[in-house]
């Protein structure tokens, strides 16, 4: 396991981008009934107050979703992470 700290400024953000995609108004889940053995995640975000989860298995989800997704990569990726022992 590792640990890490996203900074508030990085949190608000994420939180605003959520708002600017109006990630609020997605549906709960994208899933393409003709995949058999895809590999699906859940993206978890706070939109005014709320948290909302859209569960993903298709090939071509909402834009919205691939470019909150690609912001929360770079952020994770400014993290520095440490092993926890």
């Amino acid at each position: 396991m590792f640990t890490g700290n996203v900074s508030e400024a990085q949190i608000k953000l994420l939180q605003q981008k959520a708002i600017d995609l109006k990630m609020d108004t997605l549906q709960a889940e994208y899933v393409n009934p003709h995949l058999a053995d895809f590999p699906s995640h859940k993206v978890s975000f706070l939109v005014k107050g709320e948290l909302k989860g859209v569960y993903i298995m298709s090939t071509d989800p909402p834009s919205a979703i691939t470019e909150y997704e690609q912001l929360l990569e770079e952020t994770l990726d400014l993290v520095n992470w440490t092993k926890m022992e």
